[in-house]
């Protein structure tokens, strides 16, 4: 129901230049690809390499937070979340990184909420994703959430050093 109404949102011109990605786990899932092409009869499925083929979108939509996510953000692919707020709220540890993102346009609580930004967006995606506050706000949630670094290990051997100290 969000994907066919963040879809719809979308205004056409943006539309047609949707690849869309069905979510499948497990056989019992629902068919979202016979839903999605019931609606957008002519809208392409992406349905292999799904890492690759996010490193080379334009601007990769999720309709929740995860690793996926992460991905796309410590990659610097321009990104945008919707996600209910009733369906998945962060712990409030958690709250302080995900307001940035909402304040620069990463985050929305409604699919309806994430198409206008995009259709605002659409003929300027690199100059939104590279602006100051969506790159700050990228950067601290990279920093807490999705760390890259060249010496991995060190980090890794810094935490596991400090657990031992925990008890």
């Amino acid at each position: 129901k969000d994907a066919i109404c963040f879809l719809e949102t979308l205004g056409d011109t943006v539309r047609k230049n949707v690849v869309f990605r069905p979510y499948a786990r497990a056989a019992s899932d629902i068919d979202t690809c016979k839903i999605i092409n019931d609606r957008f009869p002519a809208m392409p499925m992406l349905e292999n390499d799904f890492h690759g083929a996010i490193m080379k979108c334009r601007l990769v939509v999720f309709y929740s937070f995860g690793t996926a996510m992460n991905h796309t953000m410590a990659a610097n692919v321009p990104t945008v979340v919707y996600m209910a707020p009733d369906l998945m709220r962060p712990r409030k540890e958690a709250e302080p990184y995900f307001e940035p993102l909402r304040q620069c346009g990463i985050l929305h609580d409604s699919p309806e909420d994430a198409a206008r930004h995009i259709n605002r967006i659409h003929d300027d995606i690199e100059g939104w994703w590279n602006g100051p506050d969506v790159q700050k706000a990228r950067k601290i949630w990279v920093h807490q959430f999705a760390r890259t670094d060249r010496f991995w290990w060190w980090q890794w051997m810094k935490a596991l050093a400090k657990l031992k100290d925990v008890g």
